[in-house]
């Protein structure tokens, strides 16, 4: 999410390079996002990057977006995981990625290949009428 959020970012135009959370918002529901998780999205990107960090992504695309400092857990990266992963929750709510697909079940007569004995499993030879294929050596 944070990647499509980052597109998003680079895809909005505007006079100022830093775009508001309208713009942010709209962008992401164009790329296919629910509108309440699109504004979910655009407070989270709002909310926890710096005005220079948003401008970055606008002016250069994912390629700007925020990087772990793995030394610390409440950098830029952290804070905004951790608001983009309420926003997947709510994605998951509004739009579940449940697919039915429909499907026929059709019984199949079979005769059992294998036959149990007290000695254990035993093959069962096919009767002689049964078709059978030649393997050139």
């Amino acid at each position: 999410m944070v990647l499509s959020a980052a597109l998003a970012v680079g895809a909005v135009s505007c006079a100022d390079p830093k775009p508001s959370a309208d713009d942010l918002e709209e962008a992401l529901v164009r790329t296919g996002l629910d509108q309440e998780v699109a504004a979910c999205a655009a407070d989270a990107l709002t909310e926890n990057l710096s005005d220079h960090d948003l401008a970055d992504l606008t002016l250069r695309g994912p390629g700007a977006a925020p990087v772990d400092d793995p030394k610390r857990d409440d950098d830029a990266y952290d804070q905004l995981r951790v608001a983009m992963d309420r926003c997947r929750l709510l994605q998951a709510e509004v739009a579940p990625s449940t697919t039915v697909v429909p499907s026929t079940t059709v019984p199949i007569e079979t005769q059992p290949s294998v036959s149990v004995t007290t000695d254990g499993a035993q093959l069962t030879p096919a009767p002689d009428d049964a078709p059978t294929t030649t393997v050139a050596p």
